[in-house]
């Protein structure tokens, strides 16, 4: 899985005068999705995979998909 690096974070500003916070949502949301269906690791470590504080991703999470990240695991567990 590739994770959305740093340096992608800074490029985007740079690149088109646009900020770089909604890409870096929308590949954390995804890269969050991809992590629940296919692994069996815990939410915590997702959450720290992706940079974020796991007392904080659920929230996160819910604000993105109307969903828990353990509700949506368990409707698109593969």
């Amino acid at each position: 899985m590739g994770y959305f690096s740093y340096t992608s974070y800074r490029y985007c500003p740079e690149r088109n005068g646009a900020s770089s916070l909604p890409l870096l949502r929308f590949e954390n949301n995804r890269n969050s999705k991809k992590m629940l269906m296919n692994t069996n690791l815990s939410i915590a470590v997702i959450a720290k995979k992706l940079t974020y504080d796991p007392s904080n991703f659920s929230k996160f999470f819910k604000n993105w998909t109307s969903q828990t990240p353990g509700q949506f695991r368990k409707e698109h567990k593969k």
